[in-house]
């Protein structure tokens, strides 16, 4: 019983003692912004955000400040009388009847909780939300599971981006008693999409001659590309193989796609297709094609001297023929 009854002082001694320093520590760091004491994680691996539809991220929350108020009143379960005493009966007459309780409550226990989220930087076409964005009640020990909502608008020129979850602590008057930060870094699913668009859908040249066709490429994903550009046709080949293009989201770039006709002594009008293709270097299986129509009539430049010289000796053969 002697054991039990120093024990009860010890313990009642060491609370005082707590209680009163406490406050000091307040006083002390008011000129400073404390920290909300509290730890933030994610759970689980970081999905990619999806575009245009929310991407759940689950966060969980546990509170390392104040004191637990309800473990307190319920510390010995044993003698309900003296948790009673000191969650009820010590605690206002060692703070005051009505205001001394309101503020231990205010520093100490009964706190509430905001999470605020907020893209990092000047990042466009993302949106971020903490659910539930306010916790009431919190004391040491207190546990939470929330949700983190991310948002990209569209395949975004920003494919990358931090997620900031400002925590608010305060009191049970709205006091603000601490603030933390926490980063958590996101990128967007890959979105392959790329606008070949050829500024002349029809194009008129001699056979066997080469052909300059003018290319508006624009990159509509979300990551910056190198893509590939080749052609494909009827008998037309390029007069340079591939070539290669590295292109920024929403860039756009023009170029020239150089392309060779099949030669043909004489042709009186061949429409041939002619389709322009671009794949990505790190997807090649995802390939875009525009189509144009390349018109072949006439006789080749260097063929020309032979023609003339064919329809020369036509003309002499003819006017032999007549004259004998």
């Amino acid at each position: 019983m002697g054991v039990n009854h120093i024990k009860v002082k010890f313990i009642v001694t060491l609370l005082t003692v707590t209680l009163i320093l406490i406050p000091l520590c307040f006083i002390a760091d008011a000129e400073e912004q404390a920290d909300a004491e509290e730890n933030l994680w994610v759970v689980g691996d970081i999905p990619e955000i999806k575009i245009d539809e929310d991407t759940i991220i689950n966060l969980s929350f546990e509170d390392h400040t104040g004191i637990n108020y309800t473990s307190l009143t319920n510390y010995y379960k044993g003698h309900p009388y003296l948790s009673f005493f000191i969650g009820y009966i010590y605690m206002p007459a060692f703070f005051g009847p009505r205001i001394g309780m309101e503020t231990f409550q205010e520093f100490y226990c009964l706190h509430s909780i905001e999470f605020h989220a907020y893209i990092e930087g000047n990042v466009t076409g993302w949106h971020a939300i903490v659910e539930p964005s306010l916790i009431t009640g919190s004391t040491a020990g207190h546990k939470a599971n929330l949700t983190l909502k991310v948002r990209v608008d569209g395949p975004t020129v920003h494919p990358m981006a931090n997620v900031v979850i400002k925590v608010v602590r305060k009191g049970k008057g709205g006091a603000v008693l601490g603030v933390s930060y926490h980063k958590i870094s996101l990128k967007a699913e890959h979105i392959y999409l790329l606008d070949l668009k050829p500024l002349k859908s029809v194009v008129e040249t001699l056979p066997g001659s080469t052909l300059s066709i003018p290319v508006e490429i624009t990159n509509r994903g979300n990551y910056i590309e190198t893509y590939r550009i080749s052609v494909d046709g009827d008998g037309v080949a390029s007069l340079f193989g591939s070539q290669l293009l590295t292109i920024n989201p929403g860039e756009t770039i023009k170029t020239n796609i150089q392309i060779y006709t099949p030669f043909s002594p004489f042709d009186l009008g061949t429409a041939r297709k002619v389709e322009i293709k671009a794949y990505p270097l790190s997807s090649p299986e995802n390939v875009f094609t525009a189509g144009i129509s390349v018109v072949t009539r006439g006789a080749p430049l260097q063929f020309i001297p032979v023609l003339i010289l064919l329809i020369i000796l036509l003309v002499l053969l003819v006017k032999l023929m007549v004259e004998i």
